[in-house]
């Protein structure tokens, strides 16, 4: 589920229309219902709106992406050394600080993610 489906979902369950809560923030037109990512800042806006956390927004994403992964390596997809990387990284992202695990939400969340990380590992 991308944060996108997940505010649409918030929105269902509050009995409001995005359309009411680009409003209510002061969003213009469409902005939330055509966004393929969230700017930090209006993720903040939206998680007030709801009374949650970043976290509790973000993690949508976050937690679909590492279940495809664990899936994944059930199908035997991954070597040894990939898991161990995924595992080491997870580790790295529970000690961070709230502020660093909201920007690689962030970047989780993007369009782009897959390649960010495919690049990342070709610099490694």
């Amino acid at each position: 589920m991308t944060t996108a489906e997940f505010i649409k979902k918030l929105c269902e369950k509050k009995g409001i229309s995005i359309h009411k809560l680009e409003m209510d923030l002061g969003f213009s037109n469409g902005s939330l219902a055509k966004a393929n990512t969230i700017h930090l800042d209006r993720a903040g806006w939206i998680a007030e709106y709801f009374g949650i956390t970043l976290e509790e927004l973000w993690t949508c994403t976050l937690s679909d992406k590492w279940d495809g992964f664990v899936d994944e390596v059930a199908a035997g997809q991954h070597e040894p050394a990939e898991i161990d990387r995924a595992l080491e990284m997870l580790e790295r992202y529970r000690k961070a600080t709230p502020k660093v695990q909201s920007v690689v939400d962030l970047l989780l969340s993007s369009e782009n993610s897959e390649a960010l990380l495919e690049s990342n590992q070709q610099d490694s």
